[in-house]
C-alpha cells in the first residue's frame, strides 16, 4: 500500500513526459523545411534555344527564359534562367515582369553543365506577376548610337517575336502598314521590308510597347545593323494610333 503514491506520481511524471513530447513533436511538424528556394525577379522571355541544344542540356520542355534582370541582380552573375514548369501558364506571362521562385537542379547547381549562354536552370514553384515599373530591363540602353543618324517614323502593328538566341534580345516586331525601301540593305541594293525587329531605348519605351501589342501604332527611332547583317529599329518613341 505504500507504494502506491510513489506509483501515481510515476503516472502522472510519465503523462507529462508523453505530452511534452506530443507538443514538441508537433511544434517541429509546423516548422518549415529549408527547400534551398530562391527568388528573381526579371522578364519573361522565350528560350530561344534550338532542339539540338535542348537536347545536349536534358531541358527538351523548355521554351521560356527569365533574364533582362536590368539593376536586379542574378546570382553568380548569370543572364538569366531556362524554366521548368508548365508552358502554357507561362505563355501568357511574356513580355511581363515577375518575381520568380524555384530551385535549381543539382546537377546545374553543381555546374557540370556548360551553358555557352551564361545561364542556369529554375524549376518554378511560385510566380507573381508585378507591375513593369518595378522592373528595368532597359536600364542601360541608349539611343542614336548604333544606326543611321537620321531619325525615322514608321507605322504598323507592335508584335512579340521569339528570340533567335537566349541572349539576342529581339523580342518585339513592328508589322510595317507599307513597305519600307531599305537604300542601305545588306545585298547592297536598295530592298523593301515589310517588318523589323525592334528594341526600345529605356524602360519608360517598353512598358509602352508592351501597353501597345497587337495594336497599330507610329513609332520613331533609329536605324540600326543587327544580329547576322539584319536592321533593327531602335526606338525613341511610340505614339498609339487612335
Amino acid at each position: 500500500m505504500k507504494n502506491k503514491p510513489q506509483l501515481a506520481v510515476m503516472i502522472v511524471l510519465f503523462g507529462l513526459l508523453g505530452l511534452a513530447i506530443y507538443i514538441f513533436i508537433g511544434n517541429q511538424s509546423g516548422k518549415k523545411i529549408p527547400t534551398n528556394e530562391i527568388t528573381k525577379i526579371g522578364i519573361i522571355r522565350t528560350a530561344g534555344l534550338s532542339d539540338e541544344e535542348k537536347q545536349k542540356n536534358d531541358i527538351a520542355s523548355v521554351q521560356f527564359q527569365l533574364t533582362d534582370f536590368g539593376r536586379n541582380e542574378a546570382s553568380q552573375n548569370l543572364q538569366g534562367f531556362y524554366l521548368l514548369a508548365n508552358n502554357k501558364s507561362i505563355e501568357t506571362l511574356v513580355g511581363a515582369c515577375v518575381a520568380v521562385t524555384g530551385t535549381i537542379p543539382l546537377e546545374w547547381k553543381n555546374k557540370s553543365q556548360n551553358d555557352p549562354y551564361n545561364r542556369s536552370v529554375l524549376r518554378i514553384t511560385k510566380i507573381e506577376k508585378l507591375d513593369n515599373s518595378k522592373c528595368n530591363p532597359y536600364a542601360q540602353a541608349s539611343a542614336g548610337d548604333t544606326g543611321e543618324s537620321k531619325k525615322l517614323t514608321f507605322r504598323g502593328a507592335i508584335k512579340r517575336a521569339t528570340r533567335v538566341s537566349p541572349d539576342i534580345n529581339y523580342d518585339y516586331q513592328i508589322q510595317l502598314k507599307e513597305p519600307y525601301l531599305d537604300n542601305t540593305s545588306a545585298s547592297g541594293s536598295p530592298q523593301e521590308t515589310s517588318s523589323f525587329d525592334i528594341i526600345p531605348s529605356t524602360n519608360e519605351t517598353w512598358i509602352s510597347l508592351e501597353n501597345n501589342i497587337n495594336k497599330e501604332v507610329e513609332i520613331t527611332g533609329y536605324l540600326a545593323w543587327g544580329y547576322a547583317e539584319s536592321k533593327y529599329i531602335d526606338i525613341v518613341s511610340i505614339n498609339p494610333i487612335p
